[in-house]
C-alpha cells in the first residue's frame, strides 16, 4: 500500500531532530555512522543484539503532529529511549537510521497515529540499541519490511577549499552527556559537542533532502549556524519557525546552503548518488503496553 508524505510540522520536525540527535550523541558518546557504512562494517552471522528488558508503548489521542522528539539516555548503566506522540514512520526512523526520503510504502496510519515510548535496555552501543528496537517494532506492530538502493538526489556534504571552521573539542574533554543542539529562533542553531553526523541529521530536515557526510571528520565540535528567511516571505507557509507548513522554502534552503560555507567551512553539493532505502510491505496498528517494569517478552 502506498502513503502519503509524512506531515509533521516543519518547525517541530526540526527541533526534535535536533534533540533528538544530540541527545543521543551524549548520552553514548560515540559517533553516527552513514547506515550503509554501518551495514557494511556488520560482523557476519546471527545477529548479536541484545534485547530491551522493559518497553511500554501506547496510542496517544493528539494529532501526530504534535510530536515532541525522541531522547536516549543513560541512567546508572541502562540506556532509555523515549518519544512523545511519535508517529510509527518516526519509530522507524531512529530502528534504522534513515531519513524520511529512505522510507516508502506501509498504511496511512504509520504518519498521523501517535504513539508515547518509554523502553529500557542495559548501556550497549548505539549500532546495537537500534537493530534492538527493530525487533520491539516487529513483535509490536508486526512490522515486515524489505531493502532496495535507488538513486536519489542528495547533498555531499564535503570539507570547503580553506579547510573547516569548527572548533574541535580534544578528546580528552569529551563529557558523555554534555552534547547540545539548540534551535531557539528562526534559522538560528547553536551546537555544543556535536559530531558530524548529529549536524547532517538537522541539515536534511533543514533542507528536506538527504544529507551524506564525506567530510571525514570524526571529532566533536562546537559551532553555531545562523541562517535567515527572506523576510518579504516569513510567516508564509513553509517557513521554518513560524509554526506552519510541512518543509522549508526554496529561499530558506538557498540562505541555509550558503551559510554553511561562510560559517563552517563546509560545503553542501547536490549529487545523485545510490542510497538505500526501506520499504514498509506491512505493518499493524499496536492497542498498547502495559507500563515499564512489567512482563512483555520480545
Amino acid at each position: 500500500m502506498g502513503r502519503k508524505a509524512h506531515k509533521l510540522d516543519f518547525r517541530r520536525k526540526l527541533k526534535a531532530a535536533a534533540m533528538g540527535a544530540a541527545a543521543v550523541v551524549g548520552a553514548i558518546a560515540i559517533s553516527f555512522v552513514n547506515p550503509a557504512a554501518c551495514r557494511a562494517q556488520s560482523p557476519p552471522g546471527p545477529d548479536p543484539s541484545p534485547i530491551f528488558k522493559a518497553v511500554s508503548i501506547k496510542p496517544t489521542t493528539p494529532p501526530a503532529s504534535d510530536m515532541v522528539g525522541e531522547w536516549l539516555k543513560q541512567d546508572h548503566g541502562t540506556s532509555i529511549f523515549t518519544a512523545t506522540n511519535a508517529p510509527l514512520v518516526e519509530l522507524v526512523k531512529f530502528a534504522y537510521d534513515l531519513d524520511d526520503s529512505q522510507i516508502s510504502g506501509g498504511p496511512d496510519w504509520i504518519t498521523s497515529q501517535g504513539y508515547d515510548v518509554t523502553a529500557k535496555i542495559d548501556s550497549v552501543n548505539e549500532a546495537q540499541i537500534r537493530r534492538a528496537f527493530q525487533k520491539v517494532l516487529a513483535d509490536r506492530f508486526k512490522l515486515a519490511s524489505h531493502r532496495e538502493t535507488k538513486e536519489l538526489p542528495v547533498y555531499e556534504l564535503v570539507v570547503g577549499k580553506y579547510g573547516p571552521r569548527l572548533r574541535e573539542v580534544p578528546p580528552d574533554k569529551v563529557v558523555p552527556g554534555n552534547s547540545r543542539m539548540i534551535i531557539n529562533e528562526p534559522g538560528h542553531l547553536v551546537a555544543k559537542q556535536i559530531n558530524l553526523a548529529a549536524l547532517v541529521r538537522v541539515l536534511s530536515y533543514s533542507t528536506g533532502k538527504l544529507v551524506v557526510d564525506k567530510t571525514g571528520l570524526k571529532g566533536f565540535y562546537d559551532f553555531a549556524l545562523d541562517w535567515k528567511e527572506n523576510p518579504e516571505i516569513a510567516g508564509q507557509p513553509g517557513i521554518a519557525g513560524t509554526g506552519q507548513g510541512d518543509s522549508p522554502t526554496p529561499d530558506e534552503i538557498a540562505a541555509l546552503v550558503a551559510a554553511v560555507p561562510e560559517q563552517l567551512g563546509l560545503e553542501m553539493k547536490t549529487q545523485t548518488d545510490p542510497i538505500e532505502t526501506l520499504i514498509i510491505d506491512h505493518a499493524e496498528e499496536f492497542a498498547g503496553d502495559a507500563p515499564v517494569g512489567t512482563a512483555h517478552s520480545n
